[in-house]
C-alpha cells in the first residue's frame, strides 16, 4: 500500500509539473528572446516568431528549456540570431546549474568569438545553421566542455577561425569524461586551424559532410584521451588531411578528390537547395561564388529530384 501511495505522489507530481509548463512567444509575450528565457522555467517551451534578432550574451538558465524557432516552408530555419559583427557569445547554455535544454532551427551569425557555448550540459542542438562567423577562437561556432551534446542536422557554412582556431571544438577537463556527438551534419567552406577538434575527450562524427574546407586537418584529436569515432561521413575536395590524431574508423567513410555531384544549386550536397545553399554563396561571394551561382541556387529551389 505505501509503495503504491508512493508512486501515485510521483505521478501527480509529474503530472502537475507538466500541467504547469508553458508555451512562451517572442515576440508576442515577450519582444526578446532575452526576456523571454530570463521569464521562463523548468520544462517552458520558447517559440521565436521568423525574422533577425540583433541579441547575444544569451544564457539559458532554467533546467530542460526548449527553445525553438519558426521554420520556412522547406523545413529551413527562419529564425536569425544576428551579433552584428562585435559580439562574443551569442548564446550560452550551462549557467546557474541548467540541466539541458533543446535548441533547434535557427542560424547563428555575427559572432566574432563563440556563437553558441557549452559547458558541463547535455542539450540537443537541431537543425541550425552556423553561417558567417569571424572568430580566431576556438570554437567558433560551437565551444564545449564536458558536455555529451547531440548536434544533429546542423549546417557549418562559411565560417573563418583564422589560422589557429576552430569551428566546432569539444574538449574535457578530467580527461576521461565522453564529448559530443555530430550526427547528420554538413560542413562547408569553413576555414580554420582545424574545422572540428576533440581534445581530452572522445567524440563521435556520423553521417556527416566534410566539403570544401580549408585547415590543417577537417578533423584534429589531441591531448590524453583526445579521440573521435567516425562512421558515413564523406571528405571531399577539402584543403589538408581529413584527420589527424587518434580515431577510429566506424565505416562507411568515404575520402574523396572530387564531391559528388548534386543537383543544379546544391552548393551543400544534402539533397535539397534552400537557405544553406543561399548562405554558402553569399558568404563565400566573389571566392568561389558568383552570379551564376546565385542563379543555380533560385533555378533549382526545392528538394532534389
Amino acid at each position: 500500500m505505501r509503495h503504491e501511495l508512493s508512486m501515485a505522489m510521483g505521478v501527480a507530481i509529474l503530472a502537475t509539473s507538466s500541467a504547469f509548463a508553458d508555451v512562451i512567444h517572442v515576440p508576442g509575450d515577450h519582444p526578446t528572446i532575452t526576456q523571454a528565457i530570463a521569464s521562463s522555467a523548468d520544462g517552458d517551451e520558447i517559440h521565436i516568431e521568423a525574422g533577425t534578432y540583433y541579441e547575444s550574451n544569451i544564457y539559458i538558465s532554467s533546467a530542460n528549456l526548449t527553445i525553438s524557432g519558426a521554420t520556412n516552408g522547406d523545413g529551413s530555419p527562419a529564425v536569425t540570431i544576428d551579433g552584428s559583427g562585435v559580439s562574443d557569445i551569442l548564446l550560452a547554455i550551462g549557467i546557474v546549474g541548467s540541466e539541458g535544454a533543446t535548441v533547434e532551427n535557427i542560424v547563428f551569425t555575427g559572432s566574432v568569438g563563440n556563437a553558441l557555448w557549452i559547458y558541463h550540459m547535455d542539450p540537443v542542438i537541431r537543425n541550425c545553421v552556423f553561417a558567417g562567423i569571424a572568430s580566431e577562437w576556438v570554437g567558433a561556432a560551437i565551444w564545449s566542455s564536458d558536455s555529451e551534446a547531440l548536434i544533429e542536422d546542423c549546417r557549418f557554412v562559411g565560417n573563418d577561425a583564422g589560422d589557429s582556431g576552430n569551428i566546432l571544438f569539444n574538449k574535457s577537463i578530467s580527461g576521461d569524461n565522453p564529448g559530443l556527438l555530430a550526427r547528420n551534419c554538413s560542413f562547408e567552406d569553413n576555414q580554420g586551424y582545424a574545422i572540428a577538434q576533440i581534445q581530452f575527450t572522445s567524440a563521435g562524427i556520423q553521417d556527416c559532410t566534410f566539403r570544401n574546407n580549408t585547415a590543417t586537418a577537417a578533423i584534429s584529436t589531441f591531448g590524453s584521451g583526445g579521440f573521435v569515432w567516425v562512421s558515413d561521413t564523406l571528405f571531399c575536395e577539402n584543403e589538408g588531411a581529413a584527420i589527424d590524431g587518434p580515431w577510429d574508423d566506424g565505416g562507411g567513410n568515404q575520402f574523396e578528390d572530387e564531391c559528388p555531384v548534386g543537383c543544379l544549386g546544391d552548393v551543400s550536397g544534402d539533397g535539397a537547395v534552400n537557405v544553406t545553399d543561399l548562405l554558402a554563396v553569399i558568404s563565400g561571394w566573389g571566392d568561389p561564388y558568383s552570379v551564376s551561382d546565385l542563379l543555380d541556387v533560385i533555378a533549382g529551389w526545392g528538394a532534389c529530384d
